[in-house]
């Protein structure tokens, strides 16, 4: 049976880490971390504590995909039944981490994640006061893409480690938000952080693999652009006038039975939205994001006389 112990190294200070993770570093054979850019580095050169790192890897590969599975995969062959301790900086929402229990040779290996600060607790102990809502999410950087963006809850991002990474992040967020807006930019976790407004996030002096943004939650009236969940706040009364055609006859007006074919019929008229709005996105006119914020706004406006 083979086991690979994985421990957090938070933000990299020693005065942060428990003693279960102090010792795991200590008594380590081998020592692997992700990266060697890392403030934990310097720490464990001066402990006189060897380690490698994957580092090299970086170079080798186009996409975050294949290097966390060639990370998990190198893990895994160096791995015996005991002493193998893996560090990264946060443990749970680590790519790598994530692959080493996809990848595993059998059943019976072993993954150990000990306890420990995550990556994201120095940065909200220093804005706890712009979370208003205590339902908060996290996403790396890298990962931000693909995750379901919820302009009503907090949303930190970290490891904005680039200027070109936060060019995307920015390009993501303008299909969603205004320019003017403002988000919290975090250079390290060791700061305070600045308040920005949008247009100047991928115009700061300096960014790393600490620095991160926290872009604070919005309620629709504080907003310019509207997702599905906020049409889905809507009460009946406010949706019920757009349900039928006023030139709709009686027949065009009914309304299946059985809940299959009501979900059916709706499943269709969506699928055309969004064939429609696919459609003129690639023409350059709007997209899926446009649609839903005029539907919004439509059910502000007063029922015609």
């Amino acid at each position: 049976m083979k086991q690979i112990t994985v421990v957090s190294l938070s933000s990299g200070d020693p005065d942060l880490l428990n003693r279960l993770t102090l010792n795991a570093l200590k008594t380590a054979c081998p020592l692997i971390l992700r990266t060697d850019h890392h403030p934990i580095s310097a720490w464990l050169r001066q402990q006189e504590i060897a380690y490698r790192s994957f580092d090299s890897l970086y170079d080798q590969t186009e996409d975050f995909d294949t290097l966390h599975r060639m990370m998990a995969e190198s893990l895994w062959q160096e791995a015996g039944d005991s002493g193998l301790v893996y560090g990264v900086p946060d443990p749970l929402s680590d790519g790598s981490v994530r692959q080493l229990f996809s990848c595993r040779p059998s059943p019976e290996d072993r993954v150990e994640i000990l306890p420990g600060i995550g990556i994201t607790d120095p940065y909200l102990s220093r804005c706890r006061g712009a979370l208003r809502d205590p339902d908060w999410r996290t996403a790396a950087a890298s990962s931000l893409f693909s995750a379901d963006y919820d302009p009503n809850r907090p949303l930190l991002v970290t490891e904005l480690d680039s200027e070109i990474l936060a060019g995307e992040v920015k390009a993501f967020l303008e299909s969603r938000m205004a320019d003017e807006d403002t988000l919290l930019f975090f250079r390290d976790s060791d700061h305070a952080p600045r308040e920005i407004p949008l247009y100047e996030l991928d115009r700061q002096r300096t960014y790393d693999h600490r620095s991160a943004l926290l872009i604070p939650a919005r309620s629709p009236e504080d907003r310019s652009r509207f997702t599905l969940s906020d049409l889905e706040q809507k009460t009946d009364q406010q949706l019920a006038r757009f349900l039928r055609r006023s030139d709709a006859g009686p027949e065009e007006d009914a309304w299946p039975d059985d809940p299959d074919e009501a979900a059916d019929a709706l499943a269709e008229t969506l699928l055309e939205v969004v064939r429609r709005a696919c459609l003129a996105r690639a023409m350059g006119d709007f997209d899926l994001r446009d649609v839903l914020t005029r539907a919004y706004r439509l059910t502000d406006r007063p029922p015609e006389s």
